[in-house]
C-alpha cells in the first residue's frame, strides 16, 4: 500500500484555511464582527503578549480589536498537523 496518503482532506484544509483568513481579514481592517465570525461564541483564545501568556474567553480578543483597531500589516503563516485527538487539528501561526 502507499505511503503517500493525505494527513488532511484537501476540503478539510480548504476550510480551516477560510475560517483563519476570516480572522485575519477582521484583524487586518479592525473588525470586532469580522473576527467574531471566525470563533464559536464559547472559544476560549490563549497566547503570549509582551512576553506574558494571557487567556480566557474569545471576547477578550474582541476587546483587544475593539481597542487596539486595525493591523493592516498582518502576515500569516499556516502550518497543520494531526492531533492525537480525532477530527481535532493543531493550527499553529
Amino acid at each position: 500500500m502507499s505511503k503517500n496518503i493525505k494527513a488532511i482532506s484537501t476540503h478539510e484544509y480548504n476550510a480551516v484555511i477560510a475560517v483563519g483568513e476570516k480572522y485575519v481579514d477582521g484583524l487586518r481592517i479592525g473588525s470586532v464582527e469580522g473576527v467574531a465570525e471566525a470563533f464559536h461564541k464559547d472559544a476560549v483564545m490563549y497566547g503570549f503578549r509582551h512576553g506574558e501568556l494571557l487567556g480566557g474567553p474569545i471576547a477578550n480578543l474582541f476587546d483587544f480589536v475593539s481597542k487596539n483597531g486595525k493591523a493592516p500589516e498582518i502576515t500569516t503563516a499556516w502550518t497543520f498537523w494531526p492531533s492525537r485527538r480525532p477530527r481535532q487539528w493543531c493550527v499553529w501561526k
